[in-house]
């Protein structure tokens, strides 16, 4: 059977490209639409193209959604298969070690046995009278091929030239240090201190604390209470969505799973939905956007004040969720 190797973060990149795919059809059709309607009656009424501008414009709106319910499913799978693949490695059992392993022996060789002489096969031939007149008859053939015997060397005499002596280098001169000023002298010398490497934590955003999201209608208030909470983010364009294309340079998504929120995050960033979230599905949300402020930041979690969500101003968001949400510092 084929096995396919699925790659979570690479699911989470895709239904990132997905929903960017998403939200610029969104912003195609808008202008389209706007461009339309900004033409004069008269200019309208000549060309005739209007059913095709609108059938244009819904296309895009369709393609659009189309495109995050895609970015929306690729995210649920991404976390479905993560989960997936830790049940799976926990619930493998540990091999323990093996504990008759073979031993590696090298291997025996087995030498002949050499034939035993005795003194009379040494001296074939010889007779005792031979042995003392010390002359035997003839060289035994068993001498031959004897080793030879090698006399130790002799000490050379004094008047023997030696080998000439190998050529010495010649020394290099030792710089002599010099003595220490009297400024110098009583100073001892200080060991540089090591300073470890520091994390730059996120700088906490502003706050105008005095604004408080109970004082905002509770179905299209929360652009409104967000300026207001924080005076820099500014008008929005059309939408709360539209703060994610006005900060483009600077926005940015959490993705990774084991990412330490408080090294990305602080207090006082705004957190900003997309159009078409499933979040905000039949609420004005879901085609416009949703804007909250970041009151307090834990390493999986933020909490966050809001106006525009019903009677709820305040929300706690998981990493999880907060992977398919929008950060802007």
């Amino acid at each position: 059977m084929t096995r396919i190797l699925v790659d979570p973060d690479q699911l989470r990149s895709l239904s990132t490209r997905f929903e960017q795919v998403s939200q610029d059809l969104r912003a195609v059709a808008g202008r389209a639409n706007a461009s339309w309607s900004n033409l004069d009656l008269i200019v309208r009424q000549k060309a005739a193209i209007g059913g095709q501008v609108s059938e244009a414009v819904n296309r895009g709106h369709a393609l659009a959604r189309e495109a995050m319910v895609k970015a929306n499913y690729l995210l649920t799978k991404a976390q479905a298969f993560e989960d997936a693949d830790g049940q799976g490695a926990a619930s493998l059992p540990t091999i323990p070690p093996h504990k008759n392993q073979p031993r590696w022996w090298p291997p025996v060789y087995i030498l002949p046995v050499p034939p035993k002489f005795g003194w009379r096969d040494l001296l074939p031939g010889w007779s005792i009278d031979d042995i003392l007149r010390g002359v035997p008859p003839i060289l035994p053939p068993i001498f031959i091929g004897l080793p030879i015997i090698t006399l130790p060397l002799l000490p050379r005499p004094p008047w023997f030239p030696g080998p000439k002596p190998a050529p010495q280098p010649e020394p290099v001169p030792t710089p002599t240090p010099t003595p220490p000023g009297p400024s110098e002298r009583h100073q001892p010398q200080q060991p540089t201190p090591v300073q470890p490497p520091t994390k730059t934590a996120p700088t906490p955003v502003r706050l105008d604390p005095k604004v408080k999201p109970g004082d905002y209608d509770k179905r299209i208030g929360c652009v409104k209470y967000a300026q207001d909470r924080r005076p820099d983010l500014g008008a929005s364009g059309k939408g709360a969505a539209d703060y994610i294309t006005k900060f483009k340079d600077k926005v940015f998504q959490v993705t990774d799973r084991k990412t330490n929120l408080q090294d990305k995050i602080a207090v006082g960033y705004a957190i900003v939905w997309p159009r078409g979230h499933p979040s905000l599905k039949g609420t004005a949300g879901e085609t416009y956007g949703h804007v909250a402020i970041v009151e307090e930041v834990g390493p999986d979690y933020v909490v966050v004040s809001q106006a525009g969500w019903g009677k709820k101003t305040s929300m706690k968001i998981s990493r999880t969720q907060l992977a398919s949400l929008y950060v802007i510092p």
